[in-house]
């Protein structure tokens, strides 16, 4: 009983509907977490800058570099999680193009959100071991693009995952 529910519950998640609406909601949350990055760096100037202000942003990069790690693990094992939900899986074409896409754009979106946290690492690290005080802008404004690049990776996810209805319907059509 709990097996099955289970199985259903990781069939559900890892749905293309599921897939499209996860890209949705990340682009949706990280637009303001992309401007208020954009604001700082922005109005960054040496000296003006308080600790809590730096503490702040540090906040918003590490939070939103986290979601898109656990979603990119999370996109990038989409073949292994239906594979674990259901043994008697079929790989149909849809399913193939559902699998790639979901395995390039987590990895895109893992991959930005580790170069996130490290720079935010970077910035975290103590004075004496690595001063980054002026390299801080810079190192804020690199993360606000690859911010923007998971938008643009996301946005990839959404719409190769759209173009699969299309793929469906022509191999229905083809198949008949």
């Amino acid at each position: 009983m709990l097996a099955k529910l289970l199985a259903r519950l990781f069939l559900a998640i890892t749905s293309r509907e599921m897939f499209i609406a996860l890209g949705v909601l990340l682009a949706a949350l990280s637009v303001p977490m992309i401007l208020e990055q954009w604001r700082f760096v922005r109005d960054y100037a040496p000296g003006a800058i308080t600790k809590e202000a730096i503490h702040e942003i540090e906040g918003i990069v590490d939070g939103l570099a986290g979601i898109l790690v656990a979603a990119g693990v999370f996109m990038e094992s989409r073949d292994t999680i239906r594979r674990m939900a259901s043994p008697d899986y079929k790989e149909t074409a849809v399913e193939l193009r559902l699998n790639e896409v979901a395995h390039q754009n987590g990895m895109g979106i893992l991959l930005v959100g580790l170069l996130m946290e490290i720079g935010t690492l970077l910035i975290g690290l103590p004075r004496r071991v690595i001063d980054t005080k002026q390299f801080e802008k810079h190192i804020f404004g690199f993360c606000t693009v690859m911010s923007v690049l998971a938008v643009v990776i996301l946005y990839d996810l959404i719409k190769d995952y759209l173009l699969t209805y299309r793929m469906a319907r022509e191999t229905k059509e083809h198949g008949s």
